[in-house]
């Protein structure tokens, strides 16, 4: 498990200055965004991990945010009671092919790795050993500076 913890709070601070940030960002409109986490068996012990979504804006839009260098961040976190596990990241998605394409949806992002059962387990006590887990993607200026970002599904399991 790693040592790397958030707390609910302190999550909810960043969403909400991602939320704000938002708002005032005329480059990248808000609208039906959605993101979606999948956990699969690949072999024995190891398992397919994906995150696939859109940041929902005109395609030109789209190829101007990759034109201008934004890029799209994600962290993949452990779901506890009183603080989260960073188990993964940050995974920056680039320009095409690093994983962002500009779509007639928006923008869209597309990442899977293979990461083994132990780097997922994030409830290893004695009295829980049920996973829970999330990714929390973030659409990032040239500059670095969180422009959009929500959280996908949760996933839960015994890794």
């Amino acid at each position: 498990m790693s040592t790397t913890t958030i707390s609910r709070q302190g999550r909810t601070v960043a969403l909400a200055a991602a939320t704000i940030a938002m708002t005032i960002a005329p480059a990248a409109p808000a609208g039906a965004s959605a993101a979606k986490l999948s956990v699969n068996r690949y072999l024995p012990g190891t398992y397919t991990v994906s995150v696939d979504g859109v940041f929902t804006m005109t395609q030109g839009q789209a190829q101007g945010l990759i034109n201008n260098g934004y890029r799209i961040e994600y962290r993949l976190w452990g779901d506890d009671t009183d603080f989260d596990d960073l188990l993964l990241g940050p995974i920056f998605l680039t320009r095409p092919p690093g994983g962002l394409s500009a779509t007639p949806l928006g923008l869209e992002f597309h990442r899977f790795g293979h990461l083994r059962g132990s780097q997922l387990n994030e409830d290893d006590s004695f009295f829980d050993r049920h996973d829970e887990l999330y990714a929390v993607v973030t659409l990032k200026n040239s500059t670095g500076t969180a422009v959009r970002a929500f959280g996908t599904n949760h996933v839960e399991g015994y890794f």
